[in-house]
């Protein structure tokens, strides 16, 4: 089961040789990253995210000291084992750029990963980044007033 796309328009960033990432730029300030459709996570992914994604954030928003970034991963049906691991290396060198981070987990996520995604937010909120689970990308969208940036 494919979830809807995060807004009505076309993502701003498309990434992966599947087209397995889309990205779609915020106002408030941030981006919302979601697997465009039911897959593995990957370690590619979890470098792109804590490289070139990163990097085209602040791009989008240099003027921004913080930003708000929401990572859908209710169509993740499963992820390499490495990926998670180097997501929480480089998780200090980045938390400074956000003011929120919101993790939507996997529609098929069991209680052994919910527990797992909760010890990770724990180590990680130590960076200084609010972390918090949502269980809808809605409730975010809504919580935060995001909207998808025209271009």
């Amino acid at each position: 089961m494919t979830v809807e796309p995060a807004f009505a328009g076309p993502p701003h960033i498309r990434h992966g040789a599947q087209d397995e990432l889309h990205a779609w730029f915020t106002d408030p300030p941030g981006a919302v990253l979601q697997l465009s459709k039911p897959q593995r996570a990957t370690v590619e992914q979890a470098r792109w995210l804590v490289g070139p994604a990163i990097e085209l954030l602040r791009a989008r928003f240099p003027s921004e000291e913080k930003v708000i970034l929401v990572l859908d991963y209710r169509n993740m049906t499963s992820r390499d084992t490495s990926a998670r691991t180097l997501m929480m290396e480089h998780a200090g060198e980045i938390a400074h750029m956000f003011s929120h981070v919101y993790i939507v987990p996997p529609l098929q996520a069991n209680p052994v990963y919910r527990s797992a995604l909760h010890a990770a937010i724990a180590l990680v909120s130590v960076f200084g980044s609010p972390l918090e689970i949502v269980e809808t990308l809605d409730e975010v969208i809504a919580k935060q007033s995001l909207r998808a940036l025209r271009g």
